[in-house]
């Protein structure tokens, strides 16, 4: 944490010493208190960023991930455009990891679909969980820790009337990801069209696919959506 965060405020507070310090108490304060809490209390965080200083870093880290990140969502990949369209997300939830919730490596910017469909699912179930982040396995895609290209391919298929996204993992890190996120991710957006001929033009799409040479997991990806809408 030390590294990343001091980078991270240093280029916050380039030339305001006084306030970079008192940045730095007001992290270590709340950090310190989410590893002494226990059962895990969410409202920690709300605490941080309601007070006018945890606000204000809070804001610039949104703004930090967003550069970090190239404007992409964490898990699906969605174009993040601003703050209002996105949420500062707790890789490991805070409801059953309190003790990371201030720690620059567990925190990625995600856009609103992600963060509301994911909240507090715990995809990781770490097990041996160790006090010092680094030293924990994930054995799931970690938006921190692994590259989104090694693991999960992201494919897209848009007409003037049809928006569907399709989840393959390339990797065992990225099989969980896409059963028990990406897939819920690809349902909801083709069900938030609400347009009745969605899933006949997914169905027609994937039939079209269907044997073409590198297109069978997108067809079968496009079956389950049209079957589940």
């Amino acid at each position: 944490m030390t590294h990343d965060v001091s980078a991270f405020l240093g280029g916050l507070y380039k030339t305001q010493r006084s306030n970079r310090f008192a940045a730095w108490r007001l992290i270590l304060r709340y950090h310190a208190a989410c590893r002494k809490v226990f059962p895990p209390r969410k409202a920690v965080w709300g605490k941080f960023y309601n007070e006018p200083k945890g606000a204000y870093i809070h804001k610039a880290l949104s703004e930090h991930l967003q550069a970090k990140q190239m404007s992409l969502c964490c898990y699906c990949r969605d174009k993040i455009y601003h703050r209002k369209n996105s949420n500062i997300e707790h890789i490991l939830p805070i409801a059953r990891y309190p003790m990371f919730a201030f720690e620059y490596s567990n925190l990625a910017l995600a856009c609103v679909t992600c963060n509301a469909l994911k909240s507090d699912k715990d995809y990781f179930r770490v097990a041996a969980l160790s006090a010092d982040y680094t030293a924990n396995v994930f054995d799931c895609f970690h938006p921190s820790v692994h590259d989104y290209n090694d693991h999960i391919d992201f494919i897209l298929f848009q007409t003037n009337h049809i928006y569907v996204r399709v989840f393959k993992s390339r990797s065992v890190i990225g099989d969980r990801l896409c059963v028990e996120h990406l897939k819920d991710v690809s349902i909801y957006g083709v069900k938030e069209q609400v347009n009745p001929v969605v899933a006949g033009a997914v169905k027609k799409l994937g039939e079209f696919l269907n044997g073409k040479p590198g297109y069978e997991n997108a067809f079968s990806a496009l079956k389950r959506l049209a079957d589940n809408i």
